[in-house]
């Protein structure tokens, strides 16, 4: 769920096989989305708690439920509201 992404229960893994900002840098969205599923959860939702790369899954579903990129929607949605540049 994604309250599990947020709080790091979602049983995701956070070991990929490159340095993290490489594998995300370097690969489409749906490559990365095929990586997450073909990888192995590391406990069952909700057993445990690992740091993870749940943050990024919870910016795509923004993007993907806003219609707008992950950096434009927190630019409109939250920065320009709070008179942030």
């Amino acid at each position: 769920t994604i309250r599990r992404l947020m709080n790091h229960t979602s049983g995701l893994r956070d070991d990929w096989a490159e340095d993290d900002n490489f594998f995300f840098i370097n690969n489409t969205d749906s490559a990365l989305f095929a990586a997450l599923k073909a990888a192995p959860l590391k406990f069952q939702p909700g057993e445990g708690f690992c740091y993870s790369s749940g943050a990024f899954v919870l910016g795509l579903i923004i993007s993907k439920v806003s219609g707008e990129t992950y950096p434009d929607f927190m630019k409109h949605r939250i920065f320009d509201k709070l008179g942030m540049v």
